[in-house]
């Protein structure tokens, strides 16, 4: 049986385990933040794809509703509209929003904001100024995902808003 001599200088030369020992203090952070980037992605991910479905939602609205008022359309094909919306990578988690599917008149001024003016408004002088525009029918789509953090209890995308919430415009007239 042999004993093991420890010497003073030797001590501090001895650096078996050393490898060890910082793995145990720094994989604990290296996974915080994997997890905190696997959730933040997904987070991301959904967020596009709700803002594709609302788009893939008044898209399938424009491409059927050519002859009909926007409001036999609108009420028409919701039943197409939400099968648009669920072709995304989320699938049927994706819902539409009903009472956020509008339609109306709007003008859009200079930047682009729309601005709503009653039926019957001949043009859009009273929203932008000079304007000799007739305003357009515009529908709106509300598409919304419920996310949840796959790590919730050490994730920050479990402060992020849920549902996620996405609004696309297209104009029919």
């Amino acid at each position: 049986m042999s004993r093991v001599r420890i010497r003073p200088r030797g001590f501090l030369a001895d650096v078996r385990g050393v490898a060890a020992a910082e793995m145990a203090l720094v994989l604990p952070i290296a996974a915080l933040i994997t997890l905190n980037v696997v959730d933040l992605a997904t987070y991301m991910y959904s967020r596009m794809q709700v803002d594709l479905a609302a788009q893939q939602a008044v898209g399938v609205v424009r491409q059927l509703c050519t002859a009909n008022p926007v409001s036999v359309c609108n009420t028409t094909y919701s039943t197409q509209m939400t099968a648009a919306a669920q072709t995304t990578g989320l699938g049927n988690a994706v819902t539409l929003a009903g009472a956020q599917t509008s339609e109306g008149l709007y003008c859009a001024s200079a930047t682009g904001a729309l601005t709503s003016v009653a039926a019957g408004t001949a043009n859009c002088a009273s929203v932008v100024s000079g304007s000799t525009a007739a305003p357009g029918t515009y529908l709106k789509v509300q598409s919304q995902y419920t996310f949840a953090p796959i790590f919730p209890q050490v994730s920050l995308a479990s402060i992020l808003g849920s549902p996620v919430v996405s609004t696309a415009w297209i104009r029919l007239k």
